[in-house]
């Protein structure tokens, strides 16, 4: 794994677009494969990243408002439109293949 490049995992179709037009489209996150990945991401990285802060503060007792306003923004946002282009450390991943290179049947580029 080289930490400097990122690879984005495609088929043939879109790489040649992106080849042609110099862009990378993005997503609606609900149609992607896993549509629970936002959600996953602010209920893990997001939040839990907000509550390792309020343990370095010793400020614990914020929990449940953390909690409060999570859960007010996630629902503010359940109706809005995220984008997202998906990238990974790994160069060669089964999984990467499988899901965004049309079954193994197209590309990595490494950015």
């Amino acid at each position: 794994m080289n930490k400097e490049i990122l690879w984005h995992y495609t088929d043939y179709t879109a790489f040649d677009g992106i080849l042609s037009n110099g862009e990378i489209w993005l997503g609606n996150v609900r149609n992607m494969n896993d549509a629970e990945e936002m959600l996953y991401f602010i209920d893990t990285v997001v939040k839990d990243g907000v509550k390792k802060k309020l343990i370095e503060l010793n400020k614990t007792d914020k929990f449940e408002e953390l909690e409060k306003i999570v859960d007010i923004q996630k629902q503010k946002r359940k109706n809005k439109v995220a984008l997202a282009a998906c990238f990974s450390s790994y160069e060669d991943e089964a999984s990467q293949w499988d899901r965004y290179a049309k079954n193994g049947e197209g590309v990595s580029i490494g950015f």
